[in-house]
């Protein structure tokens, strides 16, 4: 699995402008862990849901670095279909971080979706929408390996997958903060 085109630094570099400074934390922090059972700030989440100065849409993505999906489910579960699909590709993330009995919600939502961000964050797609969606559910596959229920021959550390991840969550964030409705 290749990295996400956009550097770490310049994802943070554009993200940092464009946030408010109390979520800067969220940034700052290693990526989260795939399948967390708590958010990592509790008192955020009313914050982010508090949050007018920033698109609806960019929402999700600040409560699925926070590591809480919960917040970021009932937001995109209330928008589905909205915003070129953005919604739904919160949607498939949202199901992937909860993890064990969702890989397969996630990868329902992955063969839905027809956003711009999706052949930025699966590179191997080479622009093909249906190569992102396959490469998307790859990485769904690989998670549950590391989570242990599937044996993969592909050997790939937790690391990796958590930084590719958090990544992809960055890049629909960027997008959500320079398209909102």
């Amino acid at each position: 699995m290749e990295p996400i085109e956009i550097s770490s630094r310049a994802i943070l570099q554009s993200l940092s402008s464009k946030i408010p400074t109390e979520f800067h934390l969220l940034l700052d922090r290693a990526p989260g862990p795939l399948n967390p059972k708590n958010p990592f700030d509790k008192s955020l989440t009313s914050r982010i849901d508090a949050c007018t100065t920033l698109p609806l849409s960019a929402l999700p993505a600040l409560h699925l670095l926070n590591s809480d999906y919960s917040s970021a489910h009932l937001i995109a579960q209330a928008h589905e279909g909205e915003l070129y699909g953005t919604f739904d590709y919160y949607h498939a993330l949202v199901h992937r971080t909860e993890g064990h009995s969702e890989y397969w919600n996630a990868k329902w939502w992955f063969d839905r979706i027809n956003h711009p961000v999706l052949v930025k964050a699966y590179p191997n797609s080479r622009g093909d929408v249906r190569t992102a969606r396959t490469e998307a559910k790859k990485r769904v596959n690989v998670i549950q390996s590391l989570e242990g229920r599937v044996n993969l021959m592909e050997k790939v550390s937790k690391d990796e997958i958590r930084e590719l991840c958090w990544q992809e969550i960055c890049c629909l964030l960027e997008w959500s903060l320079n398209h909102p409705r």
